[in-house]
């Protein structure tokens, strides 16, 4: 699962990522477009660590 993974802060602590602050974030997101991934893919994979999910709505159906 990706809450196995760790970041290091600033100062070498090491933390899981759903502990994540503002700035490591954005630091994630930075070494994400550096690699070449997408904004969506990046914002996908934050989105599995952080262990969060767009929700899936279901569209209701419309009565003719």
């Amino acid at each position: 699962c990706s809450s196995d993974l760790k970041a290091i802060t600033q100062t070498g602590e090491r933390r899981t990522m759903n502990e994540m602050t503002k700035e490591e974030m954005q630091r994630f997101l930075n070494r994400e477009a550096e690699k070449g991934s997408t904004e969506y893919e990046a914002l996908k994979a934050l989105a599995d660590i952080l262990g969060i999910e767009f929700p899936e709505l279901k569209q209701k159906e419309k009565a003719e």
